[in-house]
């Protein structure tokens, strides 16, 4: 009898067991699976929470990320709520209408101001296929394009693959198109792909145009960043950026090329109006900033301070590749008014100016205003005319800035 009761104590423990694995199975498998779109938006409310802090509303399908955009672009703008995504979604390629912004037909000029102002954790999940297209026969509702057209609230913890961006007139960012007092932080991109007709202005591989904000711990890997005529401001992570902080930021092995002005690793521009400005810890590998106009470097192509705002640029580097433009082109710097440049290094880039007139910078191009503090080249520099191992043409102090001879054995700058 012993033994009977023995055996069936065996026989039911093992099924326990069976069953538990395959808990954890389905568990596994569901957290590696993506929900795939149909393109449609859900009409019910997400999967669960409150939408504070400890308890945010999940979305689990991309049918309620949908949701949210219809809902933000109809006036809701959940300022202060969270929201936490709980899967992975696959956007299929459908043309995706960003969570904010202008961008249809069917909505007023006024809603250019309607922008996400709470809180999105992507919990380190993954959102893959998104195509944001502008309109091709209508100026107005062409910009604007990225997954959020418009945040004024904070988006962390996310990752996007292959996203596609192609637009007309301002704003494109894979992440984030436009920005005005927000957050955005520890999200990555991989393999963004910009197909850009004329007029398309404030492109960044993260975030188009952002102001009064903070862009940290932010990664672009691979892909095309690509913006053609009167296309300025175009950068690596952000295009155009006016009183922002950013830190902590990388791209690698990426193209970003323009057939206009201010176009940088990191940054295509970035502008004092009334607040802090600093770019710091930013790093660019194996990567080709191109352009065929001027202001183009490799962690930013152009710095607008002035006397009460001088812009940081600290610690930042640049490792291969190459940076190349017609004129005002550095291994770090384009252009720059009021700027400081602090510990800043270019580790092989390769720097090139291609016009007679062009001037050409192992880590600045065209420096006006400002000082360069313990930085370091081994670049090698082409220039018809300006060549410099250090800056290409330079109204400013230069303190403890070495280059390696052994590649460029000219004065640190043109004209120092």
């Amino acid at each position: 009898m012993k033994t009977k009761t023995t055996k069936i104590t065996g026989i039911l423990l093992t099924f326990v067991m069976l069953v538990t694995m395959l808990g954890m199975f389905s568990l596994a498998v569901s957290a590696s699976t993506s929900d795939t779109w149909d393109g449609t938006a859900a009409s019910q409310a997400w999967e669960s929470g409150s939408g504070i802090e400890d308890d945010p509303y999940v979305i689990m399908t991309a049918e309620q990320l949908a949701k949210l955009a219809t809902d933000v672009n109809n006036g809701t703008y959940y300022e202060t709520i969270y929201f936490k995504l709980g899967a992975n979604l696959d956007l299929a390629g459908y043309n995706w209408t960003p969570i904010g912004g202008y961008h249809s037909d069917n909505q007023s000029s006024s809603a250019a101001s309607n922008a996400f102002a709470g809180i999105f954790d992507g919990d380190n999940k993954t959102i893959s296929n998104m195509k944001s297209e502008g309109s091709t026969s209508n100026y107005a509702y062409a910009g604007y394009r990225g997954l959020f057209g418009n945040l004024s609230g904070t988006l962390k913890n996310l990752t996007m693959t292959a996203p596609q961006i192609s637009g007309r007139q301002s704003y494109f960012g894979a992440a984030v198109a436009h920005a005005d007092g927000a957050t955005i932080s520890g999200v990555t991109v991989n393999n963004p792909n910009f197909a850009h007709t004329n007029s398309a202005k404030y492109n960044g591989g993260v975030v188009g145009y952002i102001a009064n904000g903070t862009v940290e711990n932010c990664k672009v890997v691979g892909g095309n960043i690509v913006a053609s005529s009167v296309s300025d401001s175009l950068g690596g992570i952000v295009g155009y950026a006016t009183d922002v902080v950013i830190s902590d930021c990388t791209v690698e092995n990426a193209t970003i090329s323009s057939k206009s002005q201010y176009v940088g690793g990191i940054v295509g521009q970035i502008k004092y109006t009334d607040g802090t400005n600093s770019i710091t810890n930013c790093t660019v590998k194996n990567s080709n900033i191109i352009s065929t106009s001027s202001g183009v470097g490799g962690i930013v192509g152009y710095t607008y301070g002035n006397s009460s705002g001088v812009i940081t640029v600290k610690l930042c580097s640049v490792t291969g590749g190459s940076v190349s433009a017609s004129y005002y082109v550095g291994g770090i710097m384009g252009q720059s008014f009021y700027a400081d440049i602090i510990g800043c290094a270019n580790y092989g880039a390769s720097v090139t100016a291609t016009t007679s007139t062009g001037y050409a910078g192992g880590i600045l191009g065209y420096y006006n205003y400002g000082k360069c503090y313990s930085c370091f080249s081994s670049a090698t520099i082409t220039a018809s005319k300006y060549p410099g191992a250090i800056i290409g043409r330079n109204n400013n102090s230069v303190y403890q800035c070495v280059y390696d001879k052994s590649l460029y054995t000219d004065s640190i700058s043109s004209s120092y």
